[in-house]
């Protein structure tokens, strides 16, 4: 199983950590970050990659036509929105994100998140437990509670 990842978001801190904490995933055999929607359509013509990861900034509500016709014409790229607010969480499920990460989530929600979209292998990374259980992996995807 080889993951190659595309972080699609504005270069700073969150899209500069993730790529590197992605990097340290099993599984992840390439990892790529773009400024916008059009450099990643452009991205999908070196191959289509296993999961898109946004950025739910501002521009999200703007661009969620780009992101939605990418995700109708590449079915087996997943996809997860990091959104910022309600309104993104909404818009991005809308637009049929797989999964959808609150700001803030931690290295491990990540990990379960990537995990739960047969993404990554399960190999005991960050304390997973071999064999997690369903109700653990889906959790993430359910989001808190407002």
């Amino acid at each position: 199983m080889a993951a190659k990842l595309l972080i699609i978001g504005r270069a700073g801190r969150l899209r500069d950590g993730l790529s590197t904490i992605l990097r340290t995933f099993p599984g992840v055999t390439e990892v790529t970050a773009v400024d916008d929607f059009e450099s990643a359509l452009d991205q999908f013509e070196f191959g289509y990659p296993s999961a898109v990861i946004v950025d739910g900034d501002e521009r999200l509500e703007n661009e969620c036509l780009l992101l939605k016709r990418m995700l109708f014409t590449y079915t087996k790229t997943r996809c997860i929105v990091i959104a910022n607010t309600l309104q993104q969480r909404n818009t991005a499920r809308k637009m049929g994100a797989n999964a959808v990460l609150p700001r803030g989530f931690s290295t491990s929600d990540l990990y379960r998140t990537l995990l739960s979209l047969a993404l990554i292998p399960n190999s005991g990374y960050i304390g997973q437990t071999p064999g997690m259980i369903q109700s653990q992996t889906t959790a993430v995807l359910n989001l808190q509670r407002p």
